[in-house]
C-alpha cells in the first residue's frame, strides 16, 4: 500500500535524524563491542533497535516521506566512503574484513578482530565550522570508485519498508563529487593549485 499524497499540500519530510539513539544506545553497544563485552550479533541487534525506533518516530509524527539510508554504526561520511569502495593502500588486505569491521578499523586505526596490525586511523575534522565532526576520506590520485557496494544502504531501505507502508525516501548523503571536494586527496590538492 502507498500513501497517497493530495495536491493541495507538499509531503513532509525530513533530510536525516540522530543516529545516537535517545538515550545514546549507539554510542554504548559500539563501546561495549570494542571492549569485546558484546559480540557482533548482539551489537548489531542493538544498532538496529535505534534504526528501528528512528523509522517508528518518523511514522508517529506524521511524516509523508520516511527517511532512511542516514543511519551509520559510526560515521555517516566513512560509511559512505566505504560502499564507494575507498580504503587507503596502509589498510591492504583489509578487504578481508567485513564492512562492520572495516570501517571501525579506518575509524580507530585498531582492527577489533585481532588479524591486522595497528595504523594511523583516518583524520577527523569539523564539518563545515559546526560542532561535528567526521573522518575524511582519504583518496588517491588515481581513485576511480569501482569497487562499489552500496548493500548496507539497500538494507536499511528493506528494514525500512519491513516496518511500514509508506514511501521510503533513499537519501545518499554524499555523492562522489561531494566526497572528494571534503576529502584529503593528492588529485584535489593538484587541482587547488593549477
Amino acid at each position: 500500500m502507498t500513501t497517497t499524497i493530495p495536491r493541495s499540500r507538499v509531503p513532509s519530510h525530513i533530510l536525516g535524524y540522530p543516529r545516537i539513539g535517545d538515550k545514546r544506545q549507539t554510542k554504548f553497544a559500539l563501546e561495549h563491542y570494542w571492549k569485546g563485552k558484546k559480540d557482533k550479533e548482539a551489537t548489531q541487534a542493538a544498532l538496529l533497535e535505534v534504526f528501528t525506533t528512528n523509522i517508528q518516530d518518523q511514522i508517529d509524527a506524521g511524516l509523508d516521506i520516511i527517511t532512511t539510508g542516514d543511519f551509520a554504526h559510526y560515521d555517516l561520511v566513512l560509511s559512505q566512503a566505504v560502499s564507494f569502495g575507498v580504503q587507503p593502500p596502509r589498510f591492504a588486505g583489509a578487504e578481508t574484513l567485513d564492512t562492520f569491521d572495516r570501517q571501525f578499523y579506518f575509524a580507530r586505526g585498531r582492527d577489533h578482530t585481532g588479524q591486522y596490525e595497528d595504523n594511523a586511523a583516518w583524520q577527523m575534522t569539523k564539518w563545515f565550522d559546526t560542532n561535528y565532526h567526521y573522518l575524511v576520506p582519504e583518496l588517491e590520485a588515481d581513485e576511480d570508485f569501482s569497487n562499489t557496494d552500496f548493500t548496507q544502504v539497500f538494507k536499511q531501505v528493506s528494514d525500512a519498508q519491513a516496518i511500514i507502508e509508506k514511501k521510503v525516501a533513499i537519501k545518499m548523503p554524499l555523492a562522489q563529487a561531494s566526497m572528494t571536494f571534503i576529502a584529503r586527496a593528492p588529485l584535489i590538492a593538484t587541482l587547488c593549485r593549477s
